[in-house]
């Protein structure tokens, strides 16, 4: 008798580019844990307006889901979607939500349809200014080391943004000179996917404080050249143990790049609700020479992804089982508010304003930020510290 242990054909299973002798519908291994996923956002360069996008595919969980959001100051509007993915394994689409790909690793577009669920809708076209550019995987383990919690290959891309962008009822066009955008797309495993597996053990090693950064930004000098810097730096302490990763590389704009050897930060957060305000990232090139960059908000509006499930919102988190089909919608009205930023979490694409005396070059990033723990020479205390 021939064994079926394998998976059901799907149409990329028609492309010469398979890697493990099983077909698409099968990722290399069986982890829950298992994630690829999408994440875009475009930012009106006066900081007036933001949308995002994001959507996941869970194979080892059958689940396909996704989030779209506006953001106009402090207030954001949200809608989220998750579906069987075996119903339409090859599919971008999640109710509402479309993504697709126009021109491979330069554009994409995304898109929310008009719904009963927010009084949001866009078409918008994100396209590369620079290369899409791979960053460093940086693997975790369980507290006692014997699982791998955390090991993703990302990318990313920052350009411009063109379409239009519906919030009540007032359509604004999306203009490139107008705004900026970031995506990334990262696959692996990572944690916090769907609700927690019972009967695993809690608890182990405690993490008492963290900064992380991640911010692509995008730069012009005076004669008219571009450039984009990314910055990825982590700082983690704890009871017997600190670690400490980064990463930074600056794109040029006929297409050179090159990495710096170290990255220092000295950024500012409001204690109430861990907002970043403003601050220094310094480069090191490899001549040890340093390069500080002034890192500043550019306003108010910043969308969390909290709301897009990212450590969970109203008991749903991204990856989780949700049914054949279910969509929804939220609004949130303040979220400087402290407990409401405790609801939305820390984490949230930020527009910030970016000067490089030494590069010659300012402009605007995307920055994504968390501050957790007391950390008393930053005005940070324990008791307002929250994820």
């Amino acid at each position: 008798m021939l064994s079926t242990n394998y998976g059901g054909l799907v149409p990329e299973d028609e492309l010469l580019t398979h890697q493990i002798i099983d077909t698409f519908a099968t990722v290399s291994q069986s982890d829950p844990s298992w994630t690829e996923k999408i994440w875009t956002t475009a930012h009106a360069r006066d900081n007036s307006l933001q949308l995002c996008l994001g959507v996941g595919k869970y194979t080892n969980r059958g689940v396909f889901d996704g989030a779209a959001g506006v953001c106009r100051g402090t207030e954001q509007w949200t809608v989220r979607a998750g579906r069987r993915l075996s119903s339409n394994p090859s599919a971008t689409d999640v109710g509402p939500i479309h993504y697709s790909v126009i021109e491979p690793l330069r554009a994409v577009r995304v898109a929310l349809d008009k719904t009963e669920h927010g009084p949001i809708a866009f078409d918008v076209t994100l396209r590369g200014s620079f290369d899409a550019a791979l960053e460093d995987p940086w693997p975790d383990r369980s507290p006692d080391g014997y699982r791998v919690t955390h090991n993703v290959l990302r990318y990313h891309q920052i350009g411009v943004a063109s379409g239009w962008v519906e919030l009540d009822g007032v359509r604004t066009e999306v203009k490139p000179d107008e705004w900026i955008c970031v995506r990334d797309h990262s696959w692996g495993l990572r944690p916090g996917v769907g609700k927690p597996i019972p009967g695993l053990p809690r608890g182990g090693r405690r993490i008492a404080q963290m900064f992380m950064t991640w911010c692509p930004m995008t730069l012009t000098r005076p004669d008219g050249s571009a450039y984009s810097l990314f910055v990825f730096f982590q700082q983690e302490r704890g009871e017997g143990f600190e670690s400490t990763r980064y990463q930074a590389e600056q794109q040029n704009d006929d297409g050179t790049s090159y990495r710096f050897a170290a990255v220092e930060q000295d950024l500012h957060f409001d204690d109430a609700n861990r907002r970043f305000t403003h601050g220094t990232i310094t480069l090191t090139e490899s001549d040890g020479s340093k390069r500080p960059l002034t890192i500043t908000a550019a306003g108010p509006t910043g969308f969390h992804l909290g709301t897009a499930g990212y450590y969970g919102w109203n008991d749903w988190i991204y990856g989780q089982w949700v049914g054949e089909l279910k969509v929804e919608g939220n609004h949130v009205t303040n979220c400087d508010r402290p407990e409401v930023a405790r609801q939305v979490h820390q984490l949230r694409d930020l527009l910030v304003r970016v000067e490089d005396p030494v590069g010659g070059g300012t402009g605007l990033g995307n920055a994504e930020t968390f501050a957790m723990g007391a950390i008393p020479e930053r005005g940070l205390t324990a008791e307002n510290s929250f994820l």
